[in-house]
């Protein structure tokens, strides 16, 4: 079981999926700051997540659906990332792939999935989920995907 740690921001979907779900480049300067001084940490990602899940509308989808959908998180070291790992299989998560980093704050990375339905409320609650289990365990949470199914009408 993971260690209780205190609480970070968390950190921001990468350039490349920021930039593909807003269109614009993610800047670090500008979003730390409006995130500090206008919103808590929760606001935000329940504001990222209502931008997907509108993204996702716009592009057919109708969220009815049950699908896959991935996850990723960050830690400094194997045992962290190997702990959470077994954290979030007791949960019904299964195992995509692990990864690394070199240069970065938490190198170890490792992608998980599950299937369910995607909406603003379930996606909230993941996300604060998994981001708890992930700080308990030394790391941060770091976001999801899920690809677009388009209803047929």
């Amino acid at each position: 079981m993971c260690a209780s740690k205190a609480s970070t921001l968390p950190r921001p979907f990468s350039t490349a999926r920021s930039t593909a779900l807003t269109g614009r480049e993610y800047n670090p300067q500008r979003s730390r700051s409006f995130l500090t001084q206008s919103h808590t940490s929760r606001d935000m990602v329940n504001i990222k997540n209502k931008r997907t899940i509108e993204l996702m509308e716009q592009h057919g989808d109708n969220l009815k659906q049950s699908r896959q959908v991935r996850h990723w998180a960050y830690f400094k070291n194997k045992e962290d990332r190997q702990a959470f790992i077994e954290e979030v299989q007791e949960i019904g998560y299964l195992l995509g792939y692990e990864s690394e980093h070199k240069g970065h704050t938490l190198p170890l990375g490792v992608c998980f999935h599950k299937s369910h339905h995607v909406s603003q409320d379930s996606m909230d609650s993941v996300f604060a989920q998994l981001s708890e289990v992930a700080e308990s365990c030394g790391g941060e949470y770091d976001g999801w995907e899920t690809e677009v199914i388009r209803s047929l009408q």
